[in-house]
């Protein structure tokens, strides 16, 4: 297994120790129509303005035994030396647009971010080179954090700001691969002023029924709650038997931010998100590992197999391309999307 690369220009803060986890590999460049610009500094004076509740419920969803989100005080976040303490959300501030455009999914982001790091033994962030931790064009900004911890090989954090033209929070988490479990997926995207698609599921590395009841059979009831809301995707670009399972979340609405479902902490996709999530990590800290070589290959040609099928599909690849030039975004899918594909 390789070690973390560690990027000469990259901010000393973000320096990690060892881990299972391949190079994250790129080349800087201020080539064209976009730039890569520093994290920034997670301060209080840049944070948006949070809820009392909201603030209470991360502290709650770091200790394990209640559902929310994730911040810390206005008076401590300036002091904060561990990167992990400060939250994804902070490190943005606000929307490229300025604070009067909300990030729409900054709660989803902060609290799963939260939770990792309250139930992931070993959990630590891993250096990106500059160019894939912000990179931003005229219109539109990307951010991206990628972790690893004792069970879990990759969790990689995007979140797209577009502003009021689009949004989305994308996350990915791989398994060690001595655990043979599905990959937590979150897509939760907008698009203009009132469209909304969210996306989360328990992807499987196969199909077969056994492996399907034992990895996505606990999802049921908490899926019963929002079933009457969810509908299928296109298989314009997804094939709903191919690393999904039948509990998998497709949420649309037309109403844009101010729909009551996203609310938080009120919304039934709110509610059925924290579980969704709370049930994978219990799942993960509970499995029992393989430590046969022939099984743990298997898991990870499965979970490359995943990155293939993505890399090949993902219409956000498009997305980028867009706003970012093709070049970057190929390094981008390769390097840090779906590292186990072959482009």
């Amino acid at each position: 297994m390789a070690c973390c690369v560690l990027h000469p220009r990259a901010p000393k803060h973000w320096v990690t120790p060892m881990c299972s986890l391949d190079p994250v590999k790129g080349n800087q460049t201020t080539r064209g129509k976009f730039m890569f610009i520093g994290r920034p500094l997670c301060m209080a004076s840049t944070r948006p303005a949070r809820t009392a509740s909201f603030r209470a419920s991360i502290v709650s969803a770091e200790e394990g035994d209640a559902p929310g989100a994730a911040s810390t005080s206005s008076s401590s976040m300036d002091q904060i030396s561990d990167p992990l303490q400060c939250l994804p959300g902070a490190q943005m501030g606000h929307s490229i647009q300025g604070s009067d455009v909300k990030l729409l999914y900054g709660e989803y982001m902060d609290h799963f971010w939260a939770k990792l790091r309250g139930n992931v033994p070993g959990l630590r962030i891993m250096d990106l080179l500059p160019e894939y931790q912000v990179q931003e064009a005229s219109k539109a900004r990307v951010h991206n954090w990628l972790l690893c911890g004792d069970r879990v090989r990759r969790v990689r954090f995007t979140y797209f700001d577009g502003g009021a033209a689009g949004q989305a929070f994308n996350s990915l988490l791989y398994p060690d691969p001595r655990y043979d479990l599905p990959l937590l997926g979150i897509d939760l995207l907008s698009f203009g002023s009132n469209k909304i698609l969210c996306v989360v599921d328990f992807q499987p590395l196969v199909q077969d029924p056994e492996y399907l009841e034992r990895h996505t059979s606990v999802l049921s009831p908490i899926y019963e709650k929002i079933r009457d809301k969810c509908g299928h995707m296109s298989s314009k670009f997804f094939d709903e038997t191919q690393f999904f399972s039948k509990y998998l979340i497709f949420y649309r609405s037309s109403l844009g931010a101010k729909e009551p479902t996203l609310q938080v902490p009120t919304g039934k996709l709110w509610e059925v998100y924290l579980e969704y999530v709370d049930v994978y990590l219990k799942a993960l800290s509970e499995a029992q590992s393989n430590e046969n070589p022939d099984a743990i290959a298997y898991v990870k040609s499965r979970q490359d197999a995943y990155d293939q099928y993505n890399a090949e599909r993902d219409p956000a690849i498009k997305l980028f391309n867009t706003y970012f030039g093709v070049e970057w975004s190929e390094r981008f899918t390769k390097d840090f999307l779906f590292p186990g594909a072959t482009l």
